[in-house]
């Protein structure tokens, strides 16, 4: 789960933090978490468990200005 002021952060920016907003995302369960995909490249995703397994979607970058390390 994110901290607050990640959750400040994505207000800000108008990105919802309803999971009941998003077409596919589990309405009970589901948080917000931050994924590393490669590094200098993180993004939010919701992430819930359906089953046995994680299932996530992509939601934002974290840093839309600068998404990769120089």
């Amino acid at each position: 789960m994110i901290p607050i002021d990640e959750e400040f952060h994505l207000r800000e920016r108008r990105i919802s933090t309803d999971p009941q907003e998003y077409k596919g995302v589990a309405t009970s369960g589901a948080y917000i978490t931050i994924k590393e995909t490669k590094p200098g490249y993180e993004y939010y995703y919701w992430q819930w468990r359906e089953g046995n397994s994680w299932k996530n979607k992509y939601i934002a970058p974290v840093d839309p200005k600068n998404t990769t390390k120089n």
